[in-house]
Parts: C-alpha cells; structure tokens; sequence
C-alpha cells in the first residue's frame, strides 16, 4: 500500500514537474519572439531618428545659405540645392 502510494506521489511530482517546463519553454519562445518584434520595431525608429537627424542638418545648412527661415522657400535635395520663393 505504502508502495503504491510514494510510486503515485513520485509520478504526480515527475508530471508536475514535465508540465511547468514545458509551460516555461513555451513562454520563452513567445518572449524571443516578442523579443524579435521590438528589436525590430527599435531598428526602424532609429531610422527614422536617423532620416530626421539628416533632415534637421540639411535644413539649418540651408537656413545659413538663405540667412532666414527656411520655411518660405521650396528646397529640392538633388546634387545641386535650388532654392525658391514658395507662392
């Protein structure tokens, strides 16, 4: 009797056991993946970070070419700047 009852004591532990590990497993995948997304999510705001930093520099290049604010004239990047009075 005493047998029968550790074996089933020692089978409830080892099935405890089975299954929080596999639970474990399974919530450290979803947190790679969710890992994954924000780091890629990160990635494209530091782009973007990036593209306005470019932008601000290019601007405040041209506010000291034109010596006023930039906001009143149509700027086009191309190889050369051309720079004109918005209507």
């Amino acid at each position: 009797m005493k047998r029968i009852f550790y074996f089933s004591l020692v089978l409830i532990i080892f099935f405890g056991v089975m299954v929080s590990s596999i639970i474990q497993r399974q919530y450290y995948k979803s947190l790679c993946e969710e890992e994954k997304k924000l780091e890629k999510k990160l990635m494209a705001l530091v782009d973007e970070r990036n593209k306005l930093i470019c932008e601000i520099e290019k601007l405040t290049t041209l506010e000291r070419l034109v010596g006023t604010d930039a906001s009143r004239y149509r700027v086009s990047f191309n190889k050369v700047i051309i720079i004109r009075e918005k209507n």
